[in-house]
């Protein structure tokens, strides 16, 4: 089998070739991490609080009165 490249072509090829799939790789890892630690810092989060102190204990009194 003949190949137009030769010996240091293929390994040139190959050489090339591993490390396009290594930046490609590395690039999605990132990318996966990222969002990752992205979903942890959400997910850390308080919920925001729908009343305050005020308007809970009115909302109370209200309930109460029409009960």
């Amino acid at each position: 089998m003949t190949t137009p490249l030769g010996r240091n072509g293929l390994i040139g090829l190959a050489v090339g070739a591993t490390a396009g799939l290594g930046l490609i790789a590395f690039i999605i890892y990132r990318e996966v991490s990222k969002r990752r630690s992205h979903r942890l810092v959400l997910g850390t989060r308080p919920a925001p609080r729908l009343f305050d102190g005020a308007e809970e204990a009115s909302l109370l009194r209200e309930t109460l009165d029409a009960q």
